[in-house]
């Protein structure tokens, strides 16, 4: 009996990552409307800020992605977090 619960409880939990990692919608094209603050310094826009709050669960998924991980890390880019008046995630 407890055998078969241990069993139900892995699973429930096995079933609750899978539809947590669906529900995280990361997609790095969505910042591209940054573009201009990330590499220029120039004032983020709402459109970039709402979909910074957007991708803010994704962050440390791209900094230590190869390829988005050395654009994240920037400096500008922190600055324009904090801008948007989101906090600066620490992975």
């Amino acid at each position: 009996m407890a055998k078969a619960a241990a069993m139900l409880v892995a699973l429930a939990l096995v079933v609750a990552a899978a539809a947590a990692s669906r529900l995280l919608n990361c997609n790095v094209e969505d910042l591209e409307v940054c573009a201009p603050a990330f590499i220029a310094g120039a004032n983020p826009t709402e459109e970039c800020c709402a979909n910074l709050r957007m991708q803010e669960p994704c962050y440390c998924q791209y900094a230590y992605d190869p390829v988005y991980g050395q654009y994240v890390n920037r400096p500008a880019v922190h600055v324009t977090i904090i801008d948007c008046h989101i906090a600066v995630p620490t992975c």
